[in-house]
């Protein structure tokens, strides 16, 4: 009776909540995401002595690693149908704010995606703290169970803290876009990276689509470009919920500041 009590008074609690997005925008938690809202776990462990929050020796700190294998623990059991009938925007909006320990308002877990799969950004309070740093993990959900796996560890922009996330099939396979923006020379760059879902095990794994300059890669990178012409955008890699025959990129190879536009077009195995 008390837990019944308890979850009552967290959803009544939260029912009225109203957060400001980072467009401006007030987003408010509803009702229907209040009672389908479920807390989500955060990477906390003990800040090391003696290293910069730059350093990649962070990654693999004992007491890191151990809170991010409790994370997919829990991940895995989010398989409740209506946390997942819900809009992850919706659900977004009921998560409370919290304190990190310096007394500020602690960075938010971020959750994206759809009723089959889902991204979770999570802060890391050590790692590029003021720069975004991160972690992300997709979920998926498969005949009532749900598959977690680590996508980007080590994640940081010194632009901007949103990320998006896109969806596609093709020939039947799941694939899944990652997109986040940082700066080069003082110019914004778009950066997009990809994975599958493997049948077999359900887990995602790099979606290597493009041919790099030794290897293929599953990351693609353009600069922005100034302005809205109107037209297609650099990095539509999907349309339509398939790989796209062809799109383009901006390149400032010189350093100069002038774009030149190329495209990459689809042989059937990888772009080129």
């Amino acid at each position: 009776m008390g837990k019944i009590l308890f979850r009552l008074s967290f959803v009544l609690g939260i029912s009225a909540l109203s957060v400001l997005t980072a467009g401006g925008q007030t987003a408010v938690c509803k009702k229907t995401a209040a009672a389908a809202f479920r807390p989500l776990p955060r990477i906390e462990y003990q800040c090391p002595q003696g290293i910069g929050d730059s350093d990649e020796a962070l990654l693999e700190d004992p007491g890191r690693r151990k809170s991010l294998g409790l994370i997919a623990d829990a991940l895995g059991k989010l398989v409740f149908p209506d946390w997942w009938s819900v809009p992850a925007a919706d659900l977004n909006a009921c998560a409370p704010t919290e304190k990190n320990a310096d007394g500020d308002e602690a960075k938010k877990t971020e959750l994206l995606g759809n009723s089959e799969l889902r991204i979770v950004k999570f802060p890391d309070p050590c790692y590029r703290p003021h720069e975004n740093g991160g972690a992300l993990f997709l979920l998926y959900r498969k005949g009532g169970k749900v598959i977690a796996s680590p996508l980007a560890d080590g994640l940081f922009s010194t632009r901007d803290p949103d990320i998006s996330a896109a969806f596609a099939v093709q020939g039947g396979e799941k694939i899944i876009e990652i997109g986040f923006s940082d700066s080069a020379f003082n110019q914004p760059v778009l950066i997009r990276r990809y994975f599958a879902i493997d049948p077999k095990t359900g887990r995602a794994g790099p979606k290597n689509l493009f041919a790099g300059d030794k290897k293929p890669t599953n990351e693609i990178v353009s600069m922005a470009g100034l302005g809205d012409t109107g037209g297609a955008k650099p990095l539509q890699v999907f349309k339509n919920g398939r790989l796209a025959s062809s799109f383009y990129v901006l390149d400032d190879k010189s350093g100069s500041g002038r774009l030149v536009r190329r495209t990459l077009r689809w042989n059937g195995k990888i772009y080129r």
